[in-house]
């Protein structure tokens, strides 16, 4: 995949994480899975402070609906994190 067209299809549909991979079906060229992580170092969503610590990494797997026509699974990293304050 191009990195121009993950390039934009992070900041236009999945902002705040960037796509590591695009994956096609073998069944079916229509079924694309998309794999995001978070694109930013973490940040505190009480005090916004960057002194945070990772806790763990967890991943979720999302059926979405037809994008371009074709049936989409995104599989989500994501962190949760201790604020150090």
């Amino acid at each position: 995949m191009s990195c121009i067209v993950s390039d934009f299809l992070s900041k236009n549909f999945f902002p705040g994480f960037k796509i590591t991979n695009i994956s096609f079906s073998e069944v079916s060229d229509r079924d694309i899975t998309i794999e995001l992580e978070p694109k930013e170092p973490p940040v505190c969503p009480h005090c916004g402070s960057h002194n945070v610590v990772v806790h763990e990494y967890r991943e979720r797997v999302i059926k979405d609906e037809k994008l371009l026509g074709c049936f989409v699974t995104l599989v989500i990293t994501y962190r949760t994190i201790k604020c150090n304050y």
